[in-house]
């Protein structure tokens, strides 16, 4: 990818992360005892539903074109290794480091954690939100 192709990009995913988060997806909060309603719970799925489709996978890539970039994408990692100059931007979901150019570098430096985590939640929160929905039924079921 040439240096303008990849200021283009750089400069459509600033453009996208000032729009804010989506007016159409409401933002779930528990209430004062820590519980969420179904309502919450539901707002919750609706977010994840709204998200590109997982699994998502993290990656390191450090060579010509991305010195140090930590990043979150649709692709496994096993079908970009060795030609890191065909890796499709379009298939980036996220990146908690790209030091060189400097445009993502969070202060606490915990790039690859953060780049892990975001990867994993893609399949976590389903699985933590049918698990409630699971033991909210037990519960329902053992009370009746």
């Amino acid at each position: 990818m040439d240096r303008t192709r990849r200021l283009q990009v750089a400069s459509a995913a600033l453009r996208l992360a000032r729009r804010g988060p989506r007016e159409d997806v409401p933002v779930a909060m528990a209430d004062e005892s820590g519980s969420l309603s179904d309502h919450e719970l539901s707002s919750i799925e609706a977010r994840i539903n709204a998200t590109t489709p997982g699994p998502w996978y993290f990656h390191l890539l450090d060579d010509d074109w991305a010195m140090n970039l930590v990043a979150i994408s649709t692709i496994p990692d096993e079908e970009h290794v060795g030609d890191r100059a065909n890796f499709d931007p379009g298939t980036v979901i996220a990146a908690t480091l790209v030091q060189h150019p400097r445009y993502v570098c969070g202060a606490d430096e915990r790039w690859d954690e953060n780049a892990r985590f975001i990867a994993a939640a893609r399949t976590d929160v389903p699985r933590l939100i049918a698990e409630v929905r699971r033991l909210r039924r037990l519960v329902r079921d053992e009370s009746a």
